[in-house]
């Protein structure tokens, strides 16, 4: 079927077009950027549990091959964490590993402070240190907001 459209019309109609063609486009971004950030968030909420796995795994590994059971036995419960989702016992994992980064960071500093001279190599240990202890203590208080105690207000899902 034809229409006959006039040169004036035909531009109100393409400016119709166009505007709902930028809407449609405006809204799937932005559903794309929603979907990208519950993602996103999804992967910083588990973050946690699998860097302490790691670290754990990472732990139980010494020369030549031998395996230390305490390391192994805490993998396991890290991973029964992920399993369970238990807050009791997310906040009490939490707050031992921030207490244990307090307690390293304090024992970094105390080393730091018995190098006769703060050369390059002092330079790379403070640069490692920090960064290592940084993500540990940043790594601890995530799981402390994702386990909170009773009766705080909670900020992140635990359910998802």
């Amino acid at each position: 079927m034809c229409i006959k459209v006039k040169k004036s019309e035909c531009h109100t109609i393409l400016k119709i077009v166009c505007v709902q063609g930028v809407n449609s486009l405006e809204q799937s971004t932005n559903y794309q950027i929603e979907y990208i950030m519950s993602k996103y968030k999804q992967f910083i909420i588990q973050l946690p549990e699998y860097y302490l796995i790691a670290l754990s795994l990472l732990a139980t590994y010494a020369l030549p091959f031998s395996i230390k059971p305490i390391a192994m036995v805490l993998a396991v419960i890290f991973t029964l964490q992920i399993i369970y989702k238990n807050k009791t016992t997310g906040h009490i994992i939490a707050s031992l590993f921030f207490i244990a980064n307090i307690f390293m960071l304090f024992a970094f500093i105390s080393d730091l402070n018995e190098l006769p001279r703060f050369n390059v190599h002092a330079k790379e240990l403070l640069f490692g240190g920090l960064l290592f202890l940084g993500f540990n203590i940043f790594i601890s208080a995530l799981m402390l907001i994702k386990y909170p105690i009773k009766g705080e207000n909670h900020h992140l899902q635990t359910d998802s």
